[in-house]
């Protein structure tokens, strides 16, 4: 591990972590991390999707990198607004990630509901956001992993998952565009009560007015996505005509669904479309 203080905040740099969150958690919690902090790996060997998913991090073919940003929760009201602002920060890194990408590179990038961006199609990169209380303090921990030239992805994620690298790149973009989403998380955290990044959101959104399959692995259902809130929560139209509001867990468009439900989803030989982060 590497720790570099920068004229405003200290980054760590692993060559290899099991997850960038993990190591942002032990230095909270163990090594008495009380400032903002940027942990970085070149390689994660156990890196975390949202519901226990993994996050293929191969050395050296992404950005792994985790924001921890602490909250003194006596400048909030109760614990429904603290956690009010803390359920908008995913969406707050989606836009950051996008605008991040978009400054180094030309590429037509889209969001997926709730923290996935896509390119073609396919997913280049995953957020997980998770909290930590410690102290008088509550710990966000943003955890982005973007592909930018992962090629041999595993079985059962190569249909879904893709890279940057499929438009062309010069070299020093890698290293710009993880300083552009460093930069970009970074003025979205510091403006964490504002809400104005849910009209880009919603521009960049790929779900609006598609059809989605949502629920549990025991009781799906299906419905058509009609709008964002203010609050980043997904309105979705079911079937049956009623309306129901998702503002946690996780949906699937009905084209992935397909996909998945194939007994090979190579078969016909065209294909497209969603792996996990951090």
């Amino acid at each position: 591990m590497k720790k570099i203080d920068s004229s405003e905040y200290t980054h760590y740099e692993f060559d290899t972590v099991d997850s960038t969150n993990l190591a942002a958690k032990w230095h909270i919690t163990e090594n008495g991390l009380d400032e903002p902090a940027i942990f970085f790996a070149h390689e994660q060997t156990a890196g975390r999707g949202r519901l226990g998913r993994t996050f293929y991090s191969p050395k050296d073919t992404g950005i792994y990198m985790t924001l921890a940003w602490p909250i003194d929760v006596n400048c909030y009201g109760s614990y429904t607004e603290l956690y009010t602002n803390a359920v908008r920060v995913t969406g707050k890194a989606a836009v950051a990630v996008v605008r991040g990408i978009e400054s180094v590179v030309n590429v037509p990038l889209s969001i997926k509901w709730v923290n996935d961006i896509y390119l073609d199609g396919r997913k280049i990169c995953g957020i997980l956001t998770e909290s930590v209380p410690f102290g008088d303090k509550l710990w966000l921990l943003v955890g982005i992993g973007v592909n930018l030239d992962t090629v041999d992805f595993p079985e059962e994620i190569a249909w879904k998952a893709g890279s940057l690298s499929y438009h062309e790149m010069r070299p020093e973009a890698k290293e710009w565009i993880r300083e552009a989403i460093e930069r970009e998380l970074i003025d979205e955290m510091i403006r964490l009560d504002e809400n104005d990044y849910i009209d880009m959101y919603r521009e960049y959104s790929c779900v609006l007015h598609e059809r989605v399959v949502f629920g549990t692995e025991e009781e799906k259902e299906t419905g058509t996505a009609i709008s964002i809130d203010d609050k980043g929560a997904l309105l979705v139209r079911k079937d049956d005509g009623t309306e129901v509001r998702l503002s946690t867990g996780e949906i699937t468009l009905s084209l992935e669904e397909e996909l998945l439900a194939a007994e090979d989803p190579f078969a016909d030989g065209e294909f497209d479309e969603d792996e996990d982060e951090e």
